[in-house]
């Protein structure tokens, strides 16, 4: 007659320090996946881009748009994920920059803020919304690119204390009332818009921008804003003004 006792005993004798322990799905999912990732506050991120000034940096061009910031945060050390915010308390938001016909550095370009949700839109109060959660403590970095050198200025913090925050307000306001009648137009908004976004005329996505009205009056640091800057065939360096805060 087989013994399973003693079959158990030799087997545990054999192999003295073999212990077969089968882990609880739980644990076995934890073990696989990558500790979380720490997300470095924006005052971290501030002192962290101050370090970038003064430099011109190679951020080769590309089809993306967003392609500077991308750079930005992972020479920050902020991870890419599907996380609402960059930072562990707020959002950051690089912009380009170009030169008037005065010299003067002055935003390219509207920027990017989140993308639109119709339903939401239409149903969800300002201070609810992702709009408002993304800009609400948001740091903005504003950048010079010449061919594959890009030069950073500056970094100014926008807050829910600005008086700013009420236009923003007033023009979700009307975004709002025109999507609820199936209205959905980029000429709507003084300071914040929605419009297409994605490759082609037939892109149906739409999202949140902020105009150029904004980024000027808003976040670009005041050195920026008084002094026109010479014209140059390569980026330089910002002076010590430029590096100032606002």
């Amino acid at each position: 007659m087989y013994n399973s006792s003693k079959r158990s005993e030799k087997l545990k004798s054999s192999h003295p320090h073999r212990v077969c322990v089968r882990p609880l799905p739980s644990q076995m999912a934890s073990s696989v996946s990558s500790p979380p990732s720490v997300r470095i506050s924006l005052a971290e991120a501030e002192t962290r881009i101050r370090g970038l000034l003064g430099a011109s940096h190679s951020v080769p061009l590309s089809a993306n748009k967003g392609g500077v910031g991308l750079w930005l945060e992972k020479t920050l050390g902020i991870p890419a994920s599907g996380a609402c915010l960059d930072c562990a308390d707020g959002e950051l938001k690089a912009f380009p920059l170009k030169r008037n016909k005065a010299g003067a550095l002055v935003p390219k370009e509207t920027v990017a803020v989140t993308m639109v949700d119709a339903d939401l839109l239409c149903s969800q109060a300002f201070e609810d919304s992702r709009v408002y959660k993304k800009l609400e403590n948001a740091l903005f970095v504003p950048h010079l690119r010449t061919g594959d050198d890009v030069v950073f200025y500056s970094p100014v913090c926008f807050t829910k204390d600005h008086a700013l925050m009420e236009a923003l307000r007033a023009d979700y306001g009307v975004l709002q009332t025109n999507a609820r009648a199936g209205v959905f137009t980029g000429t709507l908004g003084t300071y914040l818009q929605t419009r297409t976004k994605g490759p082609g005329h037939g892109s149906t996505s739409r999202a949140f921008y902020l105009r150029p009205k904004f980024t000027a009056e808003a976040v670009l640091p005041v050195s920026l804003r008084s002094t026109p800057t010479p014209h140059s065939s390569a980026p330089t360096a910002p002076s010590s003004e430029s590096l100032g805060g606002s």
